[in-house]
């Protein structure tokens, strides 16, 4: 009898268990895939890379298998001036992030134009490529898509590093590991509160911002300034904020 009782007891806890993980993890996960990537989340997704966390093909945490994104303002192909461009460069090898491995998560309407115009269908581990970020526009609205400029226009991994020099080479992807690494979600978010945060940080994230992003590192506590919007030209740290930030890293031992 009691044998029996126990059975019951473990089969009643695993379906409680199991409907509370259901609801919890697979139905948000349900909206947020009907959520469209904004362009905003396609440029993270390409500048960090495949995974900003532990993995085998980083397990130490060094930055490995990294992208580079490139601020470029001559064609790489044919050496002709263009309008300064944002690259992301994948030398052979270095793994694609989820939303050229699985257009789906873009959204509809920008996965079927990353596919149709934007060619990412073709990308190639093996060689790698060369990617970036448009617009167009469908019914009045803009729609973000990747274009796989090494099928599109020939710029190869190689030809396109040429053409930026160390001051427009970002290693946005080996940033993301440092701070996953070093553990700077303990004092700071990346999540703009609604309160005075808006106007002292900037405009908070959309849902569709993190599409494609693995892990997001958003943060929980608030002890250090809001990061989302570090290295743009509308916001960044004062020279005390940074100060307090590296003080405590050098108390903590972290640094």
């Amino acid at each position: 009898m009691a044998f029996r009782e126990y059975k019951v007891g473990a089969r009643v806890f695993g379906l409680a268990f199991g409907t509370s993980m259901f609801i919890t993890l697979y139905m948000p996960a349900i909206d947020i895939a009907s959520v469209s990537a904004t362009t905003s989340a396609m440029e993270r997704q390409l500048s960090f890379g495949r995974l900003g966390g532990f993995s085998y093909e980083d397990p130490l945490l060094l930055g490995w298998h990294k992208p580079v994104t490139v601020d470029i303002t001559q064609n790489p192909k044919t050496g002709e001036t263009i309008e300064p461009t944002r690259a992301y460069v994948y030398d052979a090898k270095v793994p694609f992030p989820n939303g050229i491995r699985h257009p789906r998560i873009l959204g509809k309407e920008s996965a079927e134009l990353s596919k149709s115009k934007g060619k990412i269908l073709a990308a190639d581990e093996a060689q790698g490529a060369v990617f970036i970020v448009r617009e167009t526009t469908q019914g009045g609205v803009s729609v973000p898509y990747i274009e796989n400029v090494s099928v599109t226009r020939g710029w190869t991994p190689a030809a396109t590093l040429a053409k930026a020099d160390d001051k427009n080479r970002l290693f946005v992807g080996k940033g993301k590991i440092m701070f996953v690494r070093e553990g700077c979600w303990w004092c700071h978010t990346m999540l703009p509160e609604q309160t005075q945060d808006w106007q002292y940080f900037g405009a908070p994230p959309m849902l569709g911002d993190f599409n494609g992003e693995s892990p997001t590192a958003f943060g929980s506590d608030r002890k250090g300034p809001d990061l989302t919007h570090v290295g743009s030209p509308t916001w960044c740290l004062s020279e005390a904020e940074v100060n307090s930030c590296l003080r405590f890293l050098f108390m903590s031992g972290v640094a």
